[in-house]
């Protein structure tokens, strides 16, 4: 920019803007041109500082943008105009290499920024009240479960038939008692465990333990669920080469167990497969898995439940993991219980290992349920391989 276009009869076009100009030689840093609306914001509206050094003229922070400016710069700085009050002053500098002027517009923000910081303001308070009320509903729940526990307790110490011979009536009393009781326990410590999260009270313990053997307890268990509602669970262990593996153990347990229980809750017919495998890199990137560097496809494993299922409509897929959705579940709860507070605990729960979940489904075929989580501590690359086991692998030769 030619520095004489200011100093032609065109000049008063500046002094028109609302914006404040302010032109500084790059080789004297002298002022060269300003025009009254910078005159007005910097308090020099009766004195004439063109050629004055702009180091004694400008704010310290409006200097230093002018000397570190290489090319196009935007900044916002607050600028004092009395004892108690500042305006909010937006600047953008341009250094262009082929002149040798800094040219400055200085734009008033002010109203913008008390917006911004009055949003800013709301969203700590917002998040102070979120928080306490989190911490409420943990107390809350905790004082709830111990009289639960006691209920639940004596409740099947009668059905077990402790206090003698129940008749028909006070059997199915006592068994929805029981039932409910354990179904209100179950929302308390769901309740207990997204509150634990938001507030990052959940304490996450990554260690190295035996995959295989978790997986063969659990799998154990859930077994004989899926054979009492006649259904068939297959078992497939893909190219596994990672025995050992480095995560939060507890976390991992609910996972399984959780994905495991909604796909027997929801299928009444046909099977329940459990698959494992090291995702390759393509898939990782694709699911926008953070990748550490000295991370293989060996460093993840992914887990798959697929059932036959009810199966989501579509609408829902991208909802069902948030706790606060309002997506169609009444009559899915009313039939098979629950509350839908389990998959959003997954998904906070897996943000905390680094991983991911998702699901893919179609309603009256059945939903696949995946997540990815990493394997390996970072920095470590020790060699924990075992033999490979066959892609249809069964539940009794997976013990180790």
């Amino acid at each position: 920019m030619d520095i004489n276009f200011f100093k032609t009869k065109n000049y008063n076009l500046f002094d028109q803007i609302p914006d404040a100009v302010v032109v500084v030689d790059k080789n004297s840093f002298k002022i060269t041109y300003w025009n009254k609306k910078a005159k007005e914001y910097l308090g020099f509206i009766n004195k004439n500082i063109v050629g004055k050094d702009a180091s004694l003229i400008l704010t310290s922070e409006i200097v230093e943008i002018i000397r570190n400016t290489q090319k196009n710069y935007n900044q916002i700085i607050a600028l004092p105009v009395s004892d108690e009050n500042k305006i909010y002053l937006e600047i953008s500098a341009l250094n262009e290499d082929d002149n040798d002027n800094i040219v400055l517009c200085l734009r008033n923000v002010s109203q913008r920024q008390e917006i911004f910081d009055n949003f800013i303001q709301e969203y700590k308070r917002l998040s102070k009240t979120d928080k306490n009320k989190n911490m409420f509903f943990t107390n809350v729940s905790n004082d709830i479960k111990s009289p639960l526990q006691s209920i639940i307790g004596f409740s099947q110490a009668l059905l077990d038939g402790i206090g003698g011979e129940l008749s028909e009536k006070q059997h199915k009393y006592l068994s929805i008692i029981s039932k409910n009781s354990n179904n209100l326990l179950d929302l308390m410590t769901n309740i207990i465990d997204l509150s634990a999260i938001d507030v990052d009270k959940y304490n996450v313990d990554e260690k190295h333990f035996d995959v295989i053997e978790v997986l063969n307890s659990l799998l154990e268990v859930f077994n004989g669920k899926v054979t009492e509602k006649n259904l068939e669970l297959e078992v497939e262990f893909i190219d596994i080469v990672r025995k050992n593996i480095y995560t939060d153990e507890n976390i991992f347990r609910k996972l399984i167990v959780t994905l495991l229980s909604n796909a027997i809750k929801f299928t009444d017919s046909g099977s329940i497969t459990f698959k494992v495998f090291h995702p390759d890199s393509e898939f990782l990137k694709y699911q926008c898995v953070n990748v550490p560097e000295g991370f293989s496809d060996n460093s993840f494993l992914m887990f798959s439940v697929i059932d036959t299922g009810i199966g989501i409509e579509e609408n829902n897929l991208n909802i069902i993991f948030d706790e606060y959705a309002n997506f169609e579940k009444n009559h899915l709860t009313k039939k098979h219980g629950g509350t839908g507070l389990s998959l959003s605990i997954c998904r906070k729960l897996l943000e905390k290992l680094n991983g991911v979940i998702w699901v893919e489904s179609e309603p009256g075929k059945g939903s696949s349920f995946n997540f990815i989580i990493p394997i390996e501590k970072q920095n470590e690359h020790e060699d924990f391989s075992i033999d490979n086991v066959d892609s249809s692998t069964s539940l009794a030769e997976l013990q180790w």
